[in-house]
């Protein structure tokens, strides 16, 4: 997930740099991924990889 948000990042950024389109909408869920879905993504992960830790004990 992070990868394609810094993909789609990387293409507001170009855009930016070489034209006069509109960005805007991708900013506003851009930031929602990283300070929401990302942290939460990560938790998620640490949760799962603990319980998998566990059971093979």
């Amino acid at each position: 997930m992070a990868w394609a948000w810094q993909q789609i990042e990387n293409a507001v950024d170009a855009i930016k740099a070489n034209s006069t389109l509109d960005t805007a909408r991708w900013q506003q869920p851009a930031e929602a991924l990283r300070y929401f879905v990302l942290p939460e993504f990560d938790m998620r992960v640490q949760i799962i990889e603990a319980r998998l830790t566990h059971s093979k004990v």
